[in-house]
């Protein structure tokens, strides 16, 4: 191919070039297509020849889009590195040359140095594009900035790069987090602060407390610059700018560049600098964003299958934990469920409050895993005090029983926090997989029922599934339904017991005792559906009428029958008294019925006196206040304290009747009834004896000085009408 033709095209454009431009004409070789062999001209070399491999490849696609786009590219800037190792930032300005028929054969470059300004420019840019491009495919913060850093060496030329956080320290340190170029050991003695003292008022503290780039020209002269004058100068560093990383008008720390040159960084280049770092600091917020993202996943996806208190797996993973043993041993193994419930939790949140309950609940669990350290065993918290064990390969129901057993001993020590020494223990159901099931809810429900049928049984104890079980708490089920039905039916009576005087045997009160009229099976004493009235909490209302019939037959008898005032007792449950609004509750049925409050006696049972004190003694002071009066009933049965008996606005107590209904035939008995008789009369209190039903022990027992007697020597209980009769018939 003859070049020469083509001279006198391209005579005037290069005339107009600048005196000194560098030219080159790259060729495509002939016989070849694409743009595998570039050549320059009379020097039969390629780019490859006479720039770095890097550079090369650049230089080569500017020349291809020069080929392709078939008009000049003018005045670009670009960094260019030399086989001499020197980088160059040229202006280029590159055109295709054409034959005769204008196809392209070829690429005219010519080069201009760049001036100063220029490549400072063009260094900056060329940054600017690279930390982009890094920023975009970044996933690490550490590598980021690592990354960001060595660009700036690497792209722009720079001496050092680093970044530095800003701590809120006691000194408001800066740390560096990440460094590249020269002057490794610079910063390991910089010791720079973002406080307003001498070592915070350099570039990097300024420019982190101002939030303004800070750009230092002049090391040698700059009197702020001293503290670290003497390394930089030792390092090579003339000039540096400290560019802060800010979101949101809140400053992360700084980017910091340091130059070989005195007044190294110009306007345009400081403006792109700043561009730079305002786009760092979004990614690292934007890699921090994702960062608490991940953990927020993570965190859901743990709580969807732990209990965030105690961190043990909760109901749904033990359900999958559950699944997969038995497909692992295809059915074939047994497993051991345990419902475990803690004894007397709600005390401790109620006398201690819940932050102790949840350090009582985190202690608890961390016992069980002690006891239960097991491969196969597998401790979970379903909510509030219930925990569920499985136990994996349990074939032998000792194996179960024997762990059960073993938790259970575990408890006997109180557990300590801080200076509370907390007592508690387990009642436990246990089912078996897979005689009592072979589906996971169906095996925690019968667990749940043996559960319930520990408590029954006094608590602290574990009982095994069976299906009488079952029976029992479907018969429990029907009966509070029909307790509800009850009570909205008004299927419940009352029956009165008279109580005399013991000296002269006249009816000076009666005791409230409710009967249920039921309206197939008929009258159903209390001892069959108190203690499910009180399981479902049905005995809140039920307590509740009859403390307003009571009252309302009182003022009946009075009234109608002319019956002098009669003292009424009524029994109130534990969970009457606990609920908090007994006071009310009392209050309202004396309002409604207009009975005299002196008139009616509340009747206690000592376990309900020992629970919470305070509360208590609060409460039977407010009732005191309207003037009832206060009897504890089955006295000598419970945890009999005197203290409590000093502290307590108690006016009677209720000899239990077993004690009464052995006391001719066993001293003992006679001993504890005297003195429960004696104590009561030194503590100023009316004693009754109750279950009364021979001739001899009401002798024994006006001997012995009691006040009161109740039981079927005097009578049954009666219906309204009947007590009535009863009174008249004592005239």
């Amino acid at each position: 191919m003859n070049k020469r033709k083509h001279h006198d095209f391209y005579k005037i454009w290069l005339q107009n070039l600048v005196n000194g431009v560098h030219l080159q004409t790259f060729w495509q070789a002939y016989g070849l297509t694409g743009y595998q062999e570039i050549k320059a001209h009379d020097m039969d070399k390629t780019v490859f020849d006479l720039f770095w491999d890097h550079s090369a490849a650049r230089y080569r696609e500017d020349n291809i889009l020069a080929w392709d786009a078939y008009i000049p590219r003018f005045h670009y800037a670009g960094v260019n590195s030399t086989l001499a190792e020197k980088t160059i930032t040229p202006n280029t300005t590159k055109s295709p040359r054409r034959d005769t028929a204008h196809k392209v054969i070829g690429v005219l470059a010519a080069h201009a140095e760049a001036t100063d300004a220029q490549q400072r420019l063009t260094r900056a840019l060329m940054l600017l594009s690279k930390c982009n491009s890094t920023l975009v495919r970044a996933t690490n913060e550490q590598d980021l900035l690592a990354d960001i850093c060595q660009l700036a060496i690497d792209v722009a030329g720079y001496q050092m790069a680093w970044v530095g956080f800003a701590q809120n320290d006691v000194t408001k340190s800066v740390c560096p987090v990440a460094q590249a170029g020269s002057g490794d050991k610079y910063l390991d003695t910089a010791d720079i602060s973002w406080a307003n003292t001498e070592r915070g008022l350099g570039p990097v503290g300024t420019a982190i407390r101002e939030k303004i780039a800070i750009v230092n020209q002049d090391v040698l002269n700059n009197p702020l610059f001293t503290p670290w004058r003497n390394a930089a100068l030792n390092c090579g560093f003339q000039s540096c700018i400290a560019l802060p990383l800010m979101v949101n008008n809140k400053v992360l720390g700084a980017l910091v560049i340091y130059a070989s040159e005195p007044y190294a960084f110009n306007q345009e280049e400081v403006s792109l600098l700043e561009e730079l770092a305002n786009d760092l600091a979004f990614g690292i917020e934007t890699l921090r964003m994702r960062l608490k993202h991940h953990a927020a996943e993570k965190k859901i996806e743990y709580l969807a299958y732990h209990d965030p208190l105690t961190g043990l797996p909760n109901r749904r993973l033990l359900k999958d934990r559950f699944t997969y043993a038995v497909n692992a041993n295809q059915g074939q193994s047994g497993i051991g469920v345990l419902f475990l419930d803690l004894d007397n939790f709600k005390q401790v949140n109620d006398s201690l409050g819940h932050n102790y309950g949840d350090r009582f609940l985190v202690e608890v669990a961390a016992r069980l895993q002690r006891v239960i350290n097991n491969k196969n065993a597998i401790l979970s918290r379903q909510g509030g005090d219930e925990f569920v064990i499985l136990l994996i390969n349990a074939d032998d129901l000792v194996i179960v029983e024997d762990i059960t057993q073993r938790i259970i001993n575990a408890f006997v020590e109180p557990i300590h926090i801080d200076e509370c020494v907390l007592s508690t223990s387990f009642s436990i159901g246990i089912s078996r997989y897979p005689e009592d099931g072979r589906e996971f809810d169906s095996l925690l429900k019968r667990a749940d029922t043996a559960l319930a049928n520990a408590k029954e049984s006094g608590r602290n104890t574990y009982k095994v599934f069976s299906e009488k079980m079952n029976s029992n708490m479907l018969e429990y089920m029907q009966l509070q339904e029909q307790l509800r039905i009850a009570l909205k039916n008004h299927e419940f009576q009352l029956h009165y017991q008279p109580q005399i005087d013991a000296a002269n045997g006249q009816i000076i009160g009666a005791e409230a005792l409710i009967r249920w009229q039921h309206p197939e099976q008929g009258m159903i004493p209390p001892g069959k559906f108190i203690s499910v009235a009180e399981r479902s909490g049905l005995i809140i209302p039920i307590g509740e009428w009859v403390l307003n019939e009571a009252c309302r037959q009182a003022v009946l008898w009075s009234k109608t029958y002319n019956i002098p005032a009669l003292v009424i007792a009524v029994n109130l449950s534990a969970l009457q008294f606990k609920r908090g609004d007994l006071v009310d509750t009392v209050t309202n049925a004396l309002e409604r019925s207009g009975l005299p409050a002196s008139q009616l006696e509340l009747e206690l049972t000592e376990s309900v006196m020992l629970h919470d004190i305070d509360i208590v003694k609060a409460t039977l002071y407010s009732l005191k206040k309207l003037g009832v009066r206060l009897s504890i009933d089955d006295f000598g049965t419970g945890y009999s304290c005197l203290s409590y008996l000093k502290q307590l606005a108690v006016d009677k107590l209720k000899i239990d009747q077993s004690f009464i209904c052995d006391m001719v035939e066993d001293s003992d008995d006679a001993a504890i009834v005297k003195a429960i008789i004696q104590l009561g009369h030194t503590l100023d209190l009316k004693v009754i004896a109750e279950g009364v039903e021979k001739e001899d022990q009401l002798a024994l027992l006006r001997t012995y000085g009691v006040d009161e007697i109740q039981g079927y020597l005097i009578s049954r209980p009666l219906t309204a009408q009947d007590f009535v009769t009863c009174y008249e018939n004592q005239k």
